[in-house]
């Protein structure tokens, strides 16, 4: 609750519900993923764009979206949600926020935003990074026309190249976000 409501402690379980659904549609697990998709459903804000975490709220009206798990988590979640239990108003809440990742991400400047502040509905202090696991993880959530048509400008594939980076301080944590990445298998 609160401060220590996290995106990841929603989308996580429900992924993993899903996909244990997706090969044995048990009832109870099927009821507990329902009641997750709806937790994060109810956190969604239109004026935002978002689903809105306690973990973002960090000061009176402004929320830090943290992209990267929106787009790497929570979307993907839904979205296989979705296909084993259709619900419109879930959809359009996930369309809008994914809209709002492609417009952020396809803004014409160098890097891809992991990250920025939002308060009354305007975005402000976006971090932008390049050769960084956390934009792999950013992209899993967009659709796979979306994804080719990205990939297909240089300063796209030029942010997400070489990553993660054998010399990255932290290699293993890296590399376990690069591997959550279906994309890159696809």
């Amino acid at each position: 609750r609160g401060r220590n409501d996290r995106a990841r402690d929603f989308a996580w379980p429900l992924l993993e519900l899903e996909a244990l659904l997706a090969v044995d549609p048990d009832p109870l697990l099927a009821a507990a993923a329902d009641r997750l998709a709806r937790a994060i459903d109810a956190r969604f804000e239109a004026g935002a764009r978002t689903f809105r975490f306690g973990e973002g709220e960090v000061d009176p009206g402004v929320y830090l979206e943290r992209a990267w798990l929106t787009g790497g988590l929570v979307l993907p979640a839904l979205r296989r949600h979705l296909r084993r239990r259709p619900d419109a108003a879930i959809a359009a809440h996930v369309e809008t926020v994914g809209q709002a990742l492609l417009e952020r991400i396809g803004s014409a400047r160098g890097g891809l935003p992991t990250h920025w502040r939002i308060a009354g509905g305007r975005v402000f202090a976006e971090h932008r990074v390049e050769r960084d696991p956390r934009a792999l993880l950013l992209l899993e959530g967009l659709p796979e026309r979306e994804l080719r048509r990205l990939l297909r400008r240089e300063e796209c594939r030029a942010s997400v190249a070489e990553t993660p980076n054998p010399d990255d301080p932290d290699l293993p944590t890296s590399f376990a976000i690069a591997a959550r990445c279906s994309w890159l298998y696809r």
